[in-house]
């Protein structure tokens, strides 16, 4: 799911913690994910790992570091 919207399968970690998921393993056929678009991703790291950046599920280093084709890169 991350690898089609992000263009980075490790971003997992983005969307299970964006939706609440304790244990990502733990998806089920039919849930729904919400995903968010590239902004408003960047936007609720920001916010939410203000204080502990270093505990964010990915880091802003690999933000930047992204393939300029990379979907998440093109729709920032």
């Amino acid at each position: 799911i991350a690898a089609q919207f992000y263009g980075v399968p490790g971003y997992w970690r983005v969307i299970a913690e964006f939706n609440g998921l304790a244990d990502p393993f733990a998806l089920q056929a039919g849930m729904v994910l919400v995903i968010p678009p590239a902004p408003q991703l960047v936007s609720w790291l920001l916010n939410t790992f203000e204080d502990a950046l270093e505990s964010a599920p990915v880091s802003f280093t690999s933000l930047l570091r992204l393939s300029p084709l990379s979907p998440l890169r093109v729709a920032l």
